[in-house]
């Protein structure tokens, strides 16, 4: 090869941890294992499964979890947060959204256990009635400081 004519060493590989466990198979992966997993990033669930992102990834749609839930599960905790703060009960009664704060913790629960469940169409409603509400009080906020 060239560095052989040109008679140059070549720099050593990265150095490799010794006491490092071995990286993981996606068949050792089980959803008790993963489960804790979905409240952190995908890379860091990756990193600390011991697993690579695409086998992660790969895991998770043989399951049929379309997506990492991690985005899911924090939309739904700031959406709890949300309610608490603007005591949206009469909002859900007037606009026939028919879910209690209870029981939007207990949806979250249940799609933490199983992220193939699908979310009902009344939590995306209120979702995106909170969004528009966030706004708008920016807005207003803005409004009023100029």
């Amino acid at each position: 090869m060239l560095y052989q004519l040109l008679k140059v060493d070549l720099p050593d590989q990265a150095p490799v941890d010794v006491n490092a466990p071995p990286m993981r198979k996606s068949g050792d992966l089980s959803i008790e294992l993963v489960r804790p997993m979905f409240r952190k990033l995908q890379n860091e669930a990756a990193k600390e499964l011991r697993v690579s992102q695409t086998t992660l990834k790969m895991w998770c749609r043989i399951k049929g979890i379309k997506r990492w839930p991690y985005r899911i599960l924090t939309s739904m905790d700031g959406l709890a947060r949300n309610v608490e703060e603007y005591r949206m009960d009469s909002y859900w009664k007037v606009n026939g959204i028919h879910l209690t704060l209870s029981e939007l913790e207990e949806k979250k629960r249940k799609f933490e256990e199983d992220p193939t469940t699908p979310i009902d169409d009344e939590i995306f409603l209120l979702r995106n009635y909170m969004c528009k509400r966030k706004s708008n009080k920016r807005r207003y906020v803005k409004h009023v400081q100029s």
